[in-house]
């Protein structure tokens, strides 16, 4: 395997930032376009629906995350029964699970607003995105596994393709159907399906592109080998686990938001519409990883997989300082890109602090994540996750009587904490069984 050089490194990287940072920067359009109508409602309308579709989406999210580090591995053994397998048997479940979420639509729509104590008005506007944006979910779970396996191969432009190309349609659609012709969150949300069925078939055509029919009949009998199917289910039990620590973490922090009003509930938004993009590009690096140390893993090169760490982390201190002299520097033009309502603003102002804090607090964990999840040794994500949910929940207990809105935001602080130092713990433990002593190349890391 060729040796990974930063140069290399990044030339994968970069474009997977901008492809992942498009997704978060859907988000953050949804709420600058209703942040110019006349009330916070529309943003806080936008926030909910946002997030139960995110927390829907994130519970299954392990569909591009295990496809990506099965695509890769696939790709170090050079075995073509595996390069089939790695996309067809997670396709199978995002269509099984993407029909179920479909079909039970109206009791998805009840729980969701019972779990959000929101205003009349605001619920009005998060029930009407819903019941829009629901028919896509079958296409975005497919879509998901369509991306997690181009990544996973390394095709930088079909990925660049699929996610810009998808995401401009929709952030053009937005300003048509918003500010053009009126029609607010269902607006929002006519745009997010259109841009959805568009990435479904467009990322179909470029897997099949990559993999020949007569390929796919020829391995397709291979989808329920026992030992293939229980790696995969392992893998993403461990990762469903992840995301459903997360959804909760994020549903708790929008609701106990919600409740101190709808000016909290909207700079809440708009805070974490960034915290989203800076995430978003750290990702791209973490994806970067992914592919790296998964093809370390498959070819079994243990010097490459300490070299894909090492350019990570690298990357990962560039970034961050970028980051954070940026939030330093510019943090009123930046929030009113958002919104001119002076009372969120005051707000976002107040708590800006808590993002400078997030970016040194997150990006270990999310770039270690990728290196993780490459390997697909995804037990420590798993148990870390869990852990930084835990000490989340006392924080949130004992804090927002104290500070309110401000105890809310040390506790998340604190999750990301967790996060990364518990994740980075595991690294010997992970690498002992990535690469075992008996099947080590000449090559050593360190």
């Amino acid at each position: 395997m060729e040796s990974i050089s930063l140069r290399r490194y990044l030339r994968l990287a970069i474009p997977f930032m901008l492809a992942t940072m498009t997704q978060p920067l859907l988000g953050a359009v949804d709420t600058a376009v209703v942040g110019r109508l006349d009330s916070p409602v529309f943003i806080g309308g936008v926030a909910v629906g946002t997030v139960i579709f995110n927390t829907i989406y994130w519970l299954f999210g392990f569909l591009r995350v295990a496809t990506s580090g099965f695509s890769a591995q696939s790709l170090g053994q050079n075995r073509p029964e595996d390069m089939v397998c790695s996309w067809l048997r997670p396709l199978c479940i995002a269509t099984l699970i993407g029909l179920t979420l479909t079909i039970c639509q109206l009791p998805l729509h009840r729980g969701a607003m019972a779990i959000y104590h929101a205003e009349p008005d605001v619920a009005r506007c998060a029930s009407q995105y819903f019941h829009i944006l629901i028919w896509g979910a079958p296409l975005v779970l497919i879509h998901y596994v369509n991306l997690g396996w181009l990544m996973g191969r390394g095709l930088v432009r079909h990925v660049l393709v699929l996610q810009i190309g998808a995401n401009i349609l929709n952030i053009l659609l937005d300003l048509l159907f918003v500010l053009g012709l009126h029609l607010a969150v269902s607006g929002v949300a006519a745009a997010t399906l259109i841009a959805q069925i568009f990435s479904f078939l467009l990322g179909c055509h470029f897997v099949l592109r990559q993999i020949p029919r007569s390929m796919i009949a020829q391995h397709a009998h291979r989808i329920g080998d026992p030992a293939g199917l229980k790696k995969i289910l392992a893998v993403n039990g461990d990762f469903f686990i992840r995301t459903l620590c997360l959804m909760t973490m994020t549903n708790i922090f929008v609701a106990r938001g919600a409740g101190m009003g709808s000016d909290v509930l909207a700079a809440n938004a708009i805070l974490f519409q960034l915290q989203y993009l800076m995430a978003s590009l750290f990702d791209g690096l973490a994806n970067a990883a992914s592919v790296f140390a998964g093809r370390s893993v498959g070819s079994r090169n243990r010097a490459a997989f300490f070299e894909s760490r090492n350019v990570a982390a690298r990357s990962m201190c560039w970034l961050g300082a970028a980051l954070a002299l940026l939030l330093l520097l510019g943090p009123n033009l930046i929030l009113r890109c958002f919104t001119d309502l002076e009372q969120v603003l005051g707000l976002c102002r107040q708590y800006m602090f808590y993002l400078i804090l997030y970016v040194p607090a997150m990006a270990p964990g999310l770039v270690w994540y990728g290196l993780f999840s490459g390997a697909t040794c995804t037990a420590p994500i798993r148990n870390s996750t869990i852990a930084a949910l835990l000490i989340f929940l006392v924080l949130v207990f004992t804090l927002i009587p104290l500070l309110h809105n401000h105890g809310l935001w040390i506790a998340f602080i604190a999750f990301c904490i967790a996060r990364s130092v518990i994740l980075i713990a595991y690294w010997n433990r992970m690498v002992a069984q990535s690469f075992p002593q008996n099947l080590q190349p000449a090559g050593h890391g360190t």
